[in-house]
């Protein structure tokens, strides 16, 4: 007696707002290291951001 449940599909035509077909994002995974770990990443036993703000800092001190 159990009815047999059919997920419709859409039709072949049927484009997002974006013009790409449905179910398909226009938008790429987001991985800005280009490594396919998310963001960011600390295996390196690096800090580039804090290494780069202590160098900035010994410059301006050298030239005062």
């Amino acid at each position: 007696m159990a009815k047999e449940i059919t997920k419709e599909q859409p039709s072949e035509e049927a484009k997002d707002s974006m013009g790409n077909p449905v179910g398909y994002s226009h938008k790429r995974p987001h991985v800005p290291d280009g490594r396919g770990e998310p963001f960011p990443s600390f295996k390196e036993d690096k800090n580039r951001l804090k290494d780069n703000i202590s160098e900035r800092r010994k410059k301006e001190s050298k030239s005062n």
